[in-house]
């Protein structure tokens, strides 16, 4: 955090206030996952009280000296409105819908905080956006069909919005003290145990041995940091230290480093077993079990790696780019490696035994510790010293923060969509546009998914997708699992699209290159990878959704086959250089590939399998002559007695 302008002594105390407030918030939320020891709403109040203050506290570090009057003041009205619903909560339960003048003015307090510390935490639009629904909500009786509604009381609609438990308060709210907080603790404490450690190694050892050996370690690393971090950032974060330093020693530009970072990093947020908060949120919008979520989304999140890792291997070949030569520590990463293996295999087994998201954070929160203290005692090189947990611990609860904020910011937006029937409108015009078309309705909503992903967070673009256009999705036929993990994973794309490509300005800042042809660069790399959401819809076993074993079969040979074949074309490399005849022709191939695990009809797949085998042999034909060219070439003149 920087130094405000009031100087660093200010800085210190907020600092100082800001580790007291996240370790007392850590605590509280321990607690209740084992003794319950306030009703749901009044732990949501808690825990929004925690985030608020947090947030505006935080904010204070960065904003001029005359700004901090406004700012205390917020965190006056937060700890005012959030003691009124604690303190009031009894009657406020029973009298639904029928408010006081102080609940309709604590209403408006709620709404007018929420909105303002989403705006310091999440970005100012992403706070738009909850403002144009909440004017809709307000001023909706005077918009022409079909986007008009009832008229609501103020009274009547501020309450339905705060003070009536199914705005702020209520189901988004819940999930994020319940579960989310408490897998952003899981991911601060790993990070501060060094688990990272004890897997970067093997990443830069299995990256070694291959041409794009620099940014496969990126691949590799933000991977598996992906499996307990589910940030993009944070990945980015974790791994850019040391992978974009490597890709450009390699011989990568500043943009290609930057773009493979961001766009491995940002994978991370579908690659189970702890992905994104959206996935929580997911259980809360579908009532599908998390274990089952997770176990959706493995195929999806390797075939998202695995295209990267193509590619940038594929661009390596063609760039000649180095592979990097630093040994592996492996008595390291034996020490550090438990720290990092049994909590996260201890989240997998929790969740798929069908223990709830909340039991399984608080297990993984305490194996981090565990382990990390059992091992520390033998072994001084692993060691936590104790400023380094706390850091961990407000690391996590300071993101947990930020998300709850957030989250009860979205609620705004939730509530106006169910009492207004916006939704349902919503739904008529998704039908409308799209004819009918299953396929032009995904398109819509992936394009929607796209902008908001890219300007706000992943979890408040998928909710507002899940709320306003997957109903009328689901109505047209599309199996509730699979429309709400398109959703997901365009939303989670959306970090590396431009205009703003948020995990891009991390990467390009750690790079010295420019975001925004960051931006495109990734969003180039993963282009394939857009295709994997809509497979999910017309191939069911990509979800691990039961479907005929040889149909299941074939679809998944043809699709990394595809894959291949696809990233081939577009880059014009295989074991050599491909002409350009040999670059249309593996398009061809790929188009039959991938049409085929879309159409199932056997037509594509035996005109595209041939045609791939068929090339591959061209290809390493070519290679072969090229080789022996070189080494005629280098070789000395030959005595005139040999022929």
């Amino acid at each position: 955090m920087r130094e405000t302008s009031g100087g660093s002594t200010v800085g210190k105390i907020i600092d100082k206030i800001v580790t007291v407030l996240a370790v007392a918030m850590a605590a509280y939320h321990m607690v209740m996952t084992q003794f319950f020891l306030e009703v749901p709403i009044l732990w949501q109040n808690t825990h929004l009280a925690f985030s608020l203050v947090i947030v505006f506290l935080l904010s204070m570090k960065k904003e001029k000296k005359r700004w901090w009057p406004l700012t205390l003041f917020f965190i006056f009205l937060s700890v005012i409105m959030t003691g009124y619903v604690k303190f009031e909560y009894e009657r406020l339960a029973d009298y639904i819908g029928w408010p006081t003048r102080p609940d309709t003015i604590i209403g408006f307090i709620v709404l007018l905080v929420a909105l303002e510390s989403a705006r310091r935490g999440q970005g100012l639009v992403f706070t738009l956006i909850a403002i144009l629904f909440m004017g809709y909500g307000f001023f909706g009786q005077y918009l022409p069909q079909p986007l008009w509604h009832g008229r609501f009381p103020v009274e009547r609609l501020v309450n339905m919005l705060t003070l009536g438990f199914s705005g702020v308060y209520g189901g988004m709210l819940d999930i994020s003290a319940k579960y989310i907080f408490l897998f952003m603790l899981f991911g601060g404490l790993l990070e501060a145990s060094g688990a990272a450690e004890s897997f970067m190694p093997l990443a830069r050892m299995m990256g070694r041995r291959l041409a794009g050996g620099a940014a496969l370690t990126a691949v590799f690393s933000s991977a598996l940091v992906g499996m307990v971090t589910g940030s993009g950032m944070a990945n980015a974060a974790i791994t850019g230290g040391f992978t974009i330093p490597a890709m450009k020693k390699a011989g990568y530009t500043p943009e290609q480093a930057a773009a493979i970072e961001a766009s491995s990093a940002t994978g991370g947020q579908v690659m189970p077993p702890v992905m994104g908060a959206a996935a929580f949120v997911m259980v809360g919008f579908t009532g599908i079990p998390y274990s089952r979520i997770m176990l959706a989304a493995i195929i999806p999140a390797l075939l998202y790696f695995l295209n990267i890792g193509i590619a940038v291997q594929l661009l390596a070949m063609k760039g000649r780019y180095s592979s990097p030569s630093e040994e592996v520590d492996w008595k390291l990463v034996a020490l550090r490696a438990p720290v990092f293996v049994i909590p996260l295999t201890v989240v997998a087994v929790l969740l798929m035994a069908g223990f709830t998201p909340m039991f399984t954070a608080f297990w993984a929160v305490l194996s981090v510790i565990g382990v990390s203290l059992i091992i520390g005692a033998f072994k001084k090189e692993v060691r936590v010293p104790l400023n380094r947990w706390i850091r961990g611990i407000v690391s996590g609860s300071i993101s947990g923060a930020k998300i709850g904020t957030g989250i009860a910011c979205i609620g705004i937006v939730v509530g106006v969509v169910t009492f207004s029937g916006l939704g349902t409108k919503f739904t008529l015009l998704i039908r409308t546009l799209s004819g009918g078309s299953i396929a032009l309705a995904l398109f819509l909503t992936m394009i929607l998914d796209l902008i908001l992903g890219c300007g706000i967070p992943v979890t408040a673009a998928y909710i507002l997708v899940a709320v306003a256009v997957l109903p009328g999705i689901v109505k047209m036929g599309v199996d509730p699992l699979a429309a709400h993990f398109f959703a997901f994973y365009y939303a989670s794309i959306g970090a590396i699209t431009p205009p703003i490509a948020g995990c891009c300005v991390v990467t390009a800042a750690m790079a010295g290159a420019s975001y925004l042809k960051t931006g495109v660069r990734a969003t180039g790399l993963v282009a394939v990878g857009f295709l994997v959401p809509y497979l999910c819809i017309w191939n069911p076993f990509m979800l691990w959704i039961p479907s005929p074993w040889l149909e299941s079969t074939l679809s998944i040979i043809a699709l990394l086959t595809g894959i291949l074949v696809l990233h081939v074309a577009l880059i014009g490399q295989f074991f050599s250089i491909a002409s350009l005849w040999e670059r249309a022709v593996f398009l061809v191939s790929a188009f039959c590939l991938v049409g085929y695990s879309f159409a199932h009809d056997l037509r594509y797949f035996t005109v595209g399998l041939p045609l791939f085998l068929l090339l591959t042999f061209f290809q390493w034909r070519k290679k072969r002559r090229l080789d022996l060219e070189k080494i005629k070439g280098c070789a000395p003149a030959a005595h005139p007695s040999v022929s």
